[in-house]
């Protein structure tokens, strides 16, 4: 008889007595599965039962989830395994050989792994295919010395000569490496070339084993289907596809739960903070150095010439509103005043032009990232998904709102001061002054203090909106529309966060002048 320290070396326990109710049904009832190390199991089932949401709980993805409720033991795959998704491995902006070394810092190493995976070294992630993806998903887990391998749907958008080398580089590393492997499949065929057993998953909740004992190609694809086919109409004729369980209106404790999860409020200031750190240890981060650069030239580069066009425009509205009302010549407005309204108003304004055009780019491509969950797959791998991405974006995003935001300004100030230079009696004379204006050496509110404060101002806002637009883009998203809603989220949040602290600051500045 097998001991259970014996049989743990033979095998890895995935779950005992497990049960996940999600939404208003049961996906899993009180069920166990394990998986013997230099095996594949297969599992299979109808679309829609549950199969990722299981994976997510094995490997402990979606604990904070309002809709899912488990009960039971999971077992080790969160210590010993890697889950490779549907889009395969690979944060886009790195290359190949980048990506391998998040796991592993023998270069050498790294680059054996991708020649032996089929892979150029040097191709970035954003240009691999399909294949080559889940290949160097698959070798970026033995680089990290994982066990155990989930595979949720590997052939999926593959071509059949594709699919056919994915099944042997599968079945070679399992063998030779003596790994554990679950695969995720609607395929018979890609099933019958991996499969060493196939257990399928209904809608009942249960795991049922499918009993393939051929070792012919075509007897064994044959009998998986047949057995399919059985397994699929008895589940769907005794239970269906809306489950055992009475549909209820969730309560106020659960929405409230999901709405504060959508909404990732916590996390905004939460993110300064864990990412102040990463400030200067991230610049000697190769990947993160990499990430830093991707996020200054997607959210800075790209507005090189957006916000200096509508600073100006900005001005020129300024110019005419005053001219508009005789009894108040824009001139003297801008003689007066001028510096103090570039300085007061330019650090709000253009931190909202930057959360609705940097900021929109940025959340959408952190949001890629989590939907094609490559951020959950780095967190399997215990990497620190906070120093290698999201603290890097971050700062890239702060850093190019300082920069537009001064891009801003001075289109604003250079419209201000060619409008006084051509309508002022000495216009020579009253451009100068407007200039020597932003650094006037007056201690009042609109001095020398003034401009301190501008500066102030624009890195704070540069912080929060970096923070709320990160954090409401790396919240657990699933689709593209979870991807187009954490940019509408992230543009309308980060507004409102600003005007609300410009409306403090303009309170507390008013109270301190009236006394």
């Amino acid at each position: 008889m097998t001991s259970p320290a014996e049989q743990q070396e033979q095998e890895v326990q995935l779950f005992r007595d497990l049960t996940i109710r999600f939404t208003d049904r049961t996906l899993l009832s009180n069920q166990e599965l394990s998986v013997p190390y230099g095996s594949i199991t297969v599992l299979m089932g109808p679309s829609g039962v549950g199969k990722s949401v299981l994976a997510d709980t094995v490997f402990r993805l979606d604990e904070a989830r309002a809709e899912t409720s488990v009960q039971g033991d999971i077992g080790s795959a969160r210590q010993e395994g890697a889950l490779v998704f549907q889009e395969g491995g690979g944060l886009p902006h790195l290359t190949v050989n980048d990506n391998l070394m998040l796991v592993s810092s023998e270069r050498d190493r790294c680059r054996e792994m991708a020649q032996q995976f089929q892979i150029l070294p040097d191709g970035k992630g954003a240009n691999l295919s399909g294949g080559e993806r889940r290949r160097l998903a698959v070798g970026r887990s033995l680089l990290a010395s994982k066990r155990f391998l989930w595979l949720d749907e590997p052939e999926a958008g593959l071509d059949l000569q594709r699919t056919r080398e994915l099944s042997s580089l599968l079945r070679q590393q399992v063998e030779e490496h003596k790994l554990a492997a679950v695969v995720t499949t609607h395929n018979t065929e890609f099933a019958a070339q991996l499969a060493d057993r196939v257990v399928f998953l209904g809608y009942d909740g249960r795991l049922q084993e499918i009993e393939v004992e051929s070792d012919d190609f075509g007897s064994k694809r044959d009998s998986i289907v047949r057995q399919l086919g059985e397994k699929l109409s008895e589940t769907v004729t005794q239970d269906g596809p809306s489950g055992t369980t009475e549909e209820t209106r969730p309560g106020f404790s659960t929405r409230f739960r999901a709405f504060t999860r959508n909404l990732n409020a916590g996390a905004w200031l939460f993110q300064i903070a864990e990412s102040l750190p990463y400030l200067f240890k991230f610049v000697s981060n190769r990947q993160s150095n990499a990430t830093f650069l991707q996020s200054l030239i997607l959210s800075a580069g790209r507005g090189l010439f957006y916000y200096p066009f509508i600073g100006a425009i900005f001005g020129g509205v300024f110019i005419l509103m005053f001219d508009a009302v005789k009894f108040v010549p824009a001139a003297l407005v801008i003689q007066e005043f001028g510096s103090t309204t570039v300085m007061r108003f330019s650090p709000p304004i253009a931190a909202i032009l930057v959360a609705a055009c940097a900021g929109s780019t940025i959340a959408s491509w952190v949001g890629q990232m989590s939907a094609s969950r490559q951020l959950d797959a780095l967190v399997v791998l215990d990497i620190r998904i906070t120093r290698i991405v999201l603290g890097p974006v971050w700062w890239g995003l702060a850093i190019a709102t300082l920069v537009n935001t001064f891009m801003f300004a001075l289109a604003l100030a250079c419209v201000f001061a060619a409008y006084l230079w051509a309508v002022a009696n000495d216009g020579q004379q009253a451009m100068t002054d407007f200039w020597l204006s932003f650094a006037s050496s007056s201690t009042s509110l609109y001095g020398l203090e003034q401009l301190g404060g501008a500066v102030l101002k624009t890195v704070g806002y540069g912080m929060l909106v970096s923070a709320v637009t990160v954090g409401c883009a790396s919240v657990k998203l699933r689709s593209p529309a979870d991807v187009a809603a954490a940019v509408t989220r992230g543009i309308v949040w980060s507004s409102i966060v600003v005007m609300v602290v410009e409306l403090l600051i303009l309170l507390a500045d008013y109270g301190v002048r009236q006394t």
